[in-house]
Order: C-alpha cells, then sequence, then structure tokens
C-alpha cells in the first residue's frame, strides 16, 4: 500500500511534468502570435494612485476616491517581494499584523485580536468568503489560489460589514486573481531553497471561443520543518498540491460570465501537549492533519448603463479537515444578486441580497465532544447604500446597511456612514461610523474540549465548554482618514480609528464537578462561554507613505500603533491574542540596468504584550534579472538579520515556533 508521503511526492511530480508539458503545448500554439505587452511591467506612479478596486463599495472606483482605509498589493508588488504564498505578500500593509506561527499555519488580522483563527478577520476571493463557519478565521496553508494567479489583493482596515456582512469587524481582505483573457499564453516556474522547501507552478491560458478565454494551473509544495528556541526540529513539515480553472465569456457586448473552479489537498504536521488523566499527565504529540478544500463559483454581469450593473452570483464550497483532536467537513450553498444603479447625477445605489446554507460534519477524538455532530448554519441577507453628492467632486456622504438573519444569533443589523470631502483633487479627507458584529462559529458555540490537567492530587482537568452560545461580539468603529498626493511623486495616507467594544468573547470558571468516566475519576473545572463578555476599546493610527525618488527608484514606508485595552472582571478570561503596539515596515524597489531589479525591505514589531513573544526586526531582499519577456531568475532572502525568531505564541499549548531565516532561487518560463 503506498503511504500518504509517498501518495503526495508522486502528486507533486505529476504537477511538475504537468506543468512541463504545458509549457511545451502553450508555447506551440502561441509562438506564432504575435507578443502582447510583457505581463511584468512597472505600474507608473499616476497608475499606483488610480488603481481600480471594488471591495470597499462593492462598484469600481480609483483607489484615491474611497472613504476607508484601504491598501492594494498588486500583482507587481508581490513579484518584486518573493512572496511564495499570499500571508508573505501582506508582509508589509499598514494596520495589518501578518506572524507566521509555524512552517505552514498563518495568524492574520487588521486591528488587533490576531491568533489562528483571527475571527473578526473577513477573507474573500473574488467576492467569495473563503472565512471558516467551522473555527472562525482563515486556514491560510490550504485555501486561496497560487500567487502567481494574484492580479491584487485589496485589504480594508476597519468594517466592511455594511455590504459584506458578519466578521467584516476588523478588516476585509479581497483576493483578485487574473482575467482568463488578459493572461493568454503558459507560464511554468520552479523554486527550491532553504528549509526544504520546493514548489512548481504552471499556469495556461488559451482562447476557448470567439468570445471565452480560460486558463488552467496547477501547483506543488514540499516545504520542510521550522525550529524551536532550542533548535530543536519543531515536527511541522507540509505538503500541498492544488489545480484550477477560470473562465472569462463575452455572452453579448453588454453580459459576461465568470467561471471559476479550484481543488487541493494538504497534508500538514504539528506538534502539541495533550492532556492525560494519568503519568505523566500531559503527552507531546506530532500529528498529522489532511485538509481538503474545492470550490465552483459562476458570476453573471449585465451592463444595462454605464452605472446601471445588474450582478448574479452562486458558488458552492468545502472544507475538510482531518486531525487527531477532531475531524469537520462543511458543504456551502451560496446565492447573492446585487444592482448598481445611477439616480440623477447626484446619487450612486448599491442594494442587494442573498442567502447561504452550511452543512457541517463533525467528530470529536481525545478529550474532544461536539454535542451536535451535524449542525447548520443558515442566513438571509439584504443590503442597501446611497452614495449622495452633496457637493459634486467636492463632497459626499455615503449611508447604508446590511441586515443578516441567521439561525445563530438571529437579527444582525449592521450600518454604517461615511463622509468624503475632496478639497483639493489631490486630497481625499474622509469620517466613518460603523456597527459590525461577529457571530459564533462551530468551535465557539458547539463544543467541550478538555484542555490539560492543571493539578495532580487531586486529579483536576480544565474543560472549556461552549454549549449554546449564541452571542455575538459587537464593535462601534470611529474613523478618520486623509489621503494626500502634493506630487506627482509622492503620497501619504493616515487614518486614525477607536473601536468601542461592548461584548468581547469571554469564558467564566463554573462550578468544579467529579467526573467518573473516563477512569480514573477526576474533577472538571469548566470555563463556560459568559454571555455578558468583557468591554473594552482598541484605539491606533495607521501611516503609509510612497515616493518615486527617482526615475528607477520607488520606496514605501508603513507605520502602525495599536492599544486594545479590556476592562478586567473577577473570573472572566478572554482568550484574545494580544498584538504588538507598534510596527514599521519599509521597503526599496530600485530597476537596474540590463533588466536587473533589487528589492530591500525591513521590518519591525514590538514585543507582544502579555505573552513571551519578544520584539524582532528583520530584513527581506530579492535580486531578480530578466534577460528577455520570457524569462525571469530571481534569489530571495527572508527574515535576515536574526537566525530565527518567534512572532506569536503557539496555538493550543505546543511550544513556540521560531521562524529562520531562509534563501530561495525561482526560475520562471514565460511564452506569451
Amino acid at each position: 500500500m503506498i503511504s500518504c508521503p509517498q501518495l503526495l511526492t508522486v502528486k507533486l511530480r505529476r504537477v511538475f511534468w504537468t506543468g512541463t508539458i504545458l509549457g511545451l503545448v502553450g508555447w506551440g500554439s502561441v509562438h506564432a502570435q504575435e507578443k502582447s505587452e510583457p505581463l511584468f511591467r512597472d505600474a507608473t506612479f499616476e497608475e499606483l494612485a488610480n488603481i481600480i478596486v471594488s471591495t470597499v463599495s462593492r462598484r469600481a472606483e480609483p483607489i484615491s476616491h474611497v472613504s476607508a482605509a484601504l491598501t492594494v498589493v498588486t500583482a507587481e508588488d508581490i513579484q518584486r517581494s518573493g512572496a511564495a504564498n499570499i500571508p508573505e505578500a501582506m508582509r508589509y500593509v499598514p494596520g495589518l499584523e501578518v506572524a507566521q506561527i509555524n512552517a505552514h499555519d498563518w495568524a492574520i488580522s487588521a486591528r488587533g485580536f490576531n491568533s489562528r483563527f483571527a475571527n473578526k478577520q473577513l477573507v474573500l476571493e473574488d467576492g467569495r468568503s473563503i472565512y471558516s463557519p467551522y473555527s472562525g478565521g482563515v486556514y491560510w496553508e490550504a485555501v486561496g489560489p497560487p500567487v502567481a494567479e494574484i492580479e491584487q489583493i485589496e485589504i480594508i482596515r476597519g468594517p466592511g460589514a455594511s455590504v459584506w456582512g458578519a466578521n467584516a469587524m476588523n478588516g476585509v481582505i479581497n483576493i483578485v486573481t487574473k482575467s482568463a483573457r488578459e493572461t493568454q499564453g503558459d507560464v511554468v516556474s520552479i523554486s527550491g531553497g532553504t528549509m526544504d522547501k520546493q514548489s512548481v507552478y504552471s499556469g495556461f491560458g488559451f482562447k476557448a471561443g470567439e468570445r471565452t478565454w480560460a486558463r488552467v494551473f496547477a501547483e506543488g509544495i514540499n516545504g520542510g520543518a521550522a525550529k524551536l528556541a532550542n533548535g530543536a526540529q519543531a515536527g511541522d513539515p507540509w505538503e500541498a498540491v492544488r489545480a484550477g480553472i477560470r473562465v472569462d465569456r463575452d455572452l453579448t457586448d453588454s453580459s459576461r460570465l465568470f467561471f471559476q473552479a479550484e481543488i487541493s489537498t494538504a497534508r500538514l504536521y504539528e506538534s502539541g501537549d495533550y492532556p492525560l488523566l494519568t503519568a505523566p499527565y500531559r503527552l507531546k504529540i506530532t500529528e498529522a492533519s489532511r485538509m481538503t478544500t474545492a470550490h465552483l463559483l459562476s458570476r453573471w454581469t449585465r451592463d444595462y448603463a454605464p452605472d446601471n450593473k445588474l450582478t448574479l452570483q452562486a458558488f458552492w464550497s468545502y472544507e475538510k479537515r482531518t486531525q487527531f483532536r477532531n475531524d469537520f467537513a462543511n458543504d456551502t450553498f451560496d446565492l447573492e444578486l446585487t444592482q448598481q444603479l445611477a439616480v440623477g447625477d447626484q446619487q450612486q445605489i448599491i442594494w442587494g441580497g442573498g442567502t447561504r446554507l452550511i452543512n457541517h460534519a463533525l467528530r470529536g477524538n481525545v478529550g474532544v465532544v461536539f454535542p451536535d455532530q451535524t449542525p447548520k448554519d443558515e442566513v438571509v441577507n439584504l443590503f442597501f447604500q446611497d452614495e449622495i453628492q452633496l457637493q459634486p467632486h467636492r463632497l459626499s456622504l455615503t449611508v447604508g446597511s446590511k441586515i443578516e438573519h441567521n439561525n445563530i444569533s438571529q437579527l444582525e443589523l449592521e450600518p454604517s456612514i461615511r463622509l468624503a470631502w475632496h478639497p483639493t483633487e489631490q486630497q481625499t479627507a474622509w469620517a466613518a461610523i460603523s456597527r459590525s458584529v461577529h457571530t459564533p462559529s462551530v468551535l465557539e458555540r458547539d463544543i467541550r474540549y478538555d484542555a490539560q490537567v492543571v493539578r495532580i492530587s487531586p486529579l483536576t482537568l480544565a474543560r472549556q465548554i461552549s454549549e449554546g452560545n449564541t452571542q455575538s461580539e459587537v464593535q462601534i468603529a470611529y474613523e478618520l482618514g486623509y489621503r494626500f498626493q502634493p506630487a506627482t511623486d509622492f503620497s501619504l495616507d493616515a487614518t486614525v480609528f477607536y473601536n468601542d467594544l461592548p461584548t468581547v468573547q469571554a469564558f467564566r470558571q463554573g462550578t468544579p464537578f467529579l467526573e467518573t468516566a473516563p477512569s480514573p475519576a477526576h474533577i472538571v473545572v469548566p470555563l463556560i462561554f459568559d454571555k455578558t463578555g468583557l468591554k473594552g476599546g482598541s484605539r491606533g493610527v495607521e501611516l503609509a507613505a510612497r515616493c518615486q525618488a527617482t526615475e528607477h527608484w520607488r520606496l514605501f514606508a508603513e507605520y502602525s500603533y495599536l492599544e486594545v485595552k479590556l476592562n478586567t472582571m473577577p473570573g472572566l478570561t478572554s482568550f484574545s491574542s494580544y498584538t504588538p503596539r507598534h510596527r514599521f515596515g519599509l521597503r526599496s524597489s530600485w530597476d537596474l540596468p540590463g533588466n536587473w531589479q533589487w528589492d530591500m525591505g525591513v521590518r519591525y514589531a514590538s514585543d507582544r504584550p502579555g505573552t513571551t513573544v519578544p520584539s524582532y526586526f528583520v530584513g527581506d531582499v530579492q535580486l531578480a534579472w530578466r534577460p528577455n519577456a520570457n524569462w525571469e531568475f530571481s534569489v530571495t532572502g527572508q527574515n535576515l538579520f536574526e537566525s530565527q525568531h518567534a512572532e506569536i505564541p503557539p496555538f493550543a499549548l505546543g511550544s513556540t515556533v521560531e521562524i529562520p531565516t531562509t534563501v530561495s532561487a525561482k526560475i520562471t518560463w514565460r511564452f506569451m
């Protein structure tokens, strides 16, 4: 019988040979065609200031005009950073903490409360939610497209609930993939480096009809283990394979159809401590998790006029994870209709509604019990947003709200009001007040989890109990922002915010009781979800600057300050992770003669309050050479200056994993 590692090795080899064959086929099919503009073209400073985004209001608008704290990571930014995955591509976004937990897991959230399952940060791929309804947060190691498939990543720092709904409390990340129409031809890339990490990617874009364009891709990754502070292996190697297809079709001159399908599978090793009722009372185990995800997404769009558009979107997604302490699987079905229309010359209205059904299948092992093993999530929603030009091209007011009804917390209202002032074409000042909510995931509402043995005599076990948790977390956010481009080669973006948090999730110690099964008899100290919760607030400042120092040299700088304060109450404990107060990043992109590129960056994060994780200061560098439009060679170094460093405490009770310095090389073939 073939073992799972052998099977994945076979899969990786197949992906490699598939990519090579696709490369030859793609070259043969397009060799006779006229070459288009090179895919890797540095955007001008003016183009960067007017990137078109749609995540803030669900309609296309230039980034310079949006009334929200928004950062866009472009395909060029990703390529020049040397990022091998989506988290690495967002390392230098102000206000967004990207913390690596181990060799394959990440914690990502804007404006605090970051953890393995950052449940207040909504994440989308092409407008489809990839937020896990089981755990809350995102399994970054197993979802999302390869970085080569990404057109841009639109990151809202702050609430986006009035158009995207629950769980968009601290921000929204929308990963926008490349159009098949714009990516004809073939791409094959191979990379390898330290930590025994290798990857191969192949993408093939072709014309499937007079008005139809398609692209298929496949990627395989094999990653080695990180290390602990004492130099021992962390026991977290991993392997992943993913593949997908995207089709773009013009049905008529005014209607379009978009279809996307992706599937991925990953095998992930993790080490953790688990409770035992007999000596040694705590057992360290390296466990293998297997995760499979898949989705189908289709979107039909009809343009009736430049400012009148109708969109119908439907998707199905599936995720399944088999691991030591519990297994889960869920199917999600989602249908949504939206319309954009202009009312006169001074109003832009976006409205719509949808429904979502999620079926869960759960199984607990080793001290984990799910009282309901087949729960369902049912959501129906409506939203409305109206942008009113109080003074054309100078002063605008945007009001809107999403209304959701779900079978957990029932009715949720998530309104917002935004005011934008453009004193000149180079300046935008804005203010916003928003209400947003986080609804409890399966892990937060329906689990009994044995955490650890806290006393040997008498034998005492701590158990988390979340049965019947239907309480949403609420946030009222106040924001002020200023965006300024005083010269064609310099821009500044500043945001200050305060979040009122009246209901932060918390647990209280219940009355201990005696339990005789499983033996031996022991006392259970329950940690029970408290519906009252904690109260508190967070405040912060986010700054970003971009400068075109010379024709061939570009600089980026960002700084973030964050302070979270919770009113501690006797008997209540919050599982929220503390976030560094200060973060700073500086990047330099330099175009050298002979088609060489030299990119450098430094990152700093202060110590993490309430934990043993200290501050760190590391650097990143990439040297790339493009001898022609078809070839690219690059060498990337990440997490320089420190041989290894920790970025966040471990999930559960394992040892803190430290992230080492890595060096990798990459070769890319392009046949346009």
